[in-house]
């Protein structure tokens, strides 16, 4: 912190008016900027969902999605999947957790994605 500047600003009375917290970082040793907070907390839910994609709490039949991506959902990735992994949990009866439907969408748009650039499965603009 520049000895010149000061976190608070004040009014002609002395209140406080305002006050920048990052102007404080370098005083105090466990305050960190306001965006590098934010992208702590960024990273840090990434990496709870990627987690959940990892667990594997989930079982997905790559034929059944291939099948029925090529017969319906041929041009929108995200809303095959979402309707995709809706689906599949209404026919199976299972719990319906927030989570794991998540992590199956999350898993399946990434698949569909890398299929289409490998040009394995057709895309919107191949799609005859």
């Amino acid at each position: 912190m520049n000895p010149m500047e000061k976190p608070y600003q004040l009014d002609d009375n002395g209140n406080i008016v305002a006050y920048d917290q990052n102007l404080d970082t370098g005083r105090f040793s466990f305050l960190s900027e306001e965006h590098t907070a934010f992208e702590k907390m960024v990273a840090k839910v990434n990496s709870l969902l990627n987690s959940m994609v990892l667990k594997k709490e989930h079982q997905i039949d790559w034929t059944d999605v291939v099948d029925q991506y090529k017969a319906r959902g041929i041009g929108d990735v995200p809303h095959f999947a979402s309707q995709y992994v809706q689906s599949k949990y209404l026919l199976t009866g299972k719990e319906k957790r927030s989570e794991v439907l998540e992590a199956m969408y999350l898993e399946i748009t990434r698949s569909i994605n890398q299929e289409i650039k490998e040009g394995n499965l057709p895309s919107r603009s191949s799609k005859p």
